[in-house]
């Protein structure tokens, strides 16, 4: 009934003249019974005749839908935050984890400590990284192993030269 009423004061505006006709889309906002109401009235050609849409609808659930939304803001913030802290530190751990593995190795090839390789589980950065590591280790065991064979072979030659001298 009120959404005819507002048809019919639409219609009477026209035909009296009284106000100019809407030539683009023209909105308003109305209340009865405590209601909002969105009018929508949209003028539009057809068969040579200016015609007009005339919508209406009800603001009250938009209303009640954001005090609504407005009653959960405080839990979906502290939702979020809790989500975004645990998400966090999963993403952390897992981004650091094979950083803490290539810290602890290269921490035991410092010590001359050749015993653990690390583990290439990916193309990306940090399985280069791994690689070139597990390639340096491999490459300073090989001198380091090379320079102790080259010193007992330094050692004995010098027992053999003293063995001479003193056969001498």
């Amino acid at each position: 009934r009120f959404f005819m009423q507002q048809i019919k004061e639409f219609q009477v505006g026209l035909l009296a003249g009284s106000a100019d006709p809407p030539q683009s889309g023209h909105e308003f906002q109305t209340a009865q019974n405590l209601v909002e109401y969105q009018v929508v009235i949209e003028p539009y050609v057809s068969d040579g005749e200016q015609r007009y849409i005339f919508a209406m609808t009800s603001l009250q659930p938009v209303g009640e839908a954001i005090a609504v939304m407005r009653e959960f803001y405080p839990y979906m913030i502290v939702f979020t935050l809790f989500a975004v802290v645990v998400l966090a530190l999963a993403f952390s751990r897992w981004l650091t984890k094979p950083l803490l593995a290539i810290n602890q190795v290269t921490g035991k090839i410092a010590q001359l400590d050749f015993s653990e390789k690390l583990p290439i589980r990916s193309q990306d950065e940090i399985g280069e990284l791994s690689q070139n590591i597990n390639y340096l280790s491999e490459q300073m065991e090989g001198y380091i192993t090379k320079l102790q064979r080259d010193l007992d072979k330094e050692r004995q030659l010098e027992s053999v030269r003293k063995e001479f001298i003193a056969g001498v």
